[in-house]
């Protein structure tokens, strides 16, 4: 079991860089940080930045997507995580070269919390429509 810090933009950790000291500052050998791709990209964040994260330390990650042009205030950032995400591939975040960043032990989930989903489909059909937007997403890849 590995306890993950998850860096987001509207938090008091609002940075790959901050996560990464307060984990190694814990000095625990099951800590690491949680990358997900939509707060990732929220907070300004790079791949030359991921880059310099001890690939021991990146435990999960929370794959989903989004229009490339953030939101402009802390309200509607939180509106976004927290009900209006896309299934990977739906939208414009550049998902690949993110994936392709992790680190090999790296679990990856499909995190699209979305209140519209909720309200129309049923979470078999959430699940199916998680697995199809994953599979497209990786189809290059393969």
């Amino acid at each position: 079991m590995t306890v993950n810090l998850e860096p987001i933009s509207w938090n008091a950790v609002r940075s790959l860089t901050q996560a990464q000291q307060i984990v190694a500052a814990a000095g625990q050998p099951n800590s690491g940080v949680l990358i997900d791709a939509l707060h990732f990209y929220r907070m300004g964040e790079s791949i030359d930045v991921l880059k310099t994260i001890p690939p021991k330390l990146l435990n999960i990650f929370h794959l989903c997507d989004a229009p490339l042009q953030s939101p402009v205030d802390i309200d509607a950032l939180r509106v976004e995580a927290r009900t209006a995400r896309l299934m990977p591939g739906e939208g414009q975040l550049k998902l690949l070269p993110l994936l392709e960043s992790l680190a090999s032990h790296t679990l990856i989930s499909v995190e699209v919390p979305n209140q519209k989903f909720l309200k129309e489909f049923t979470p078999k059909q959430r699940a199916v429509m998680a697995l199809k937007a994953t599979h497209s997403l990786f189809k290059g890849c393969l």
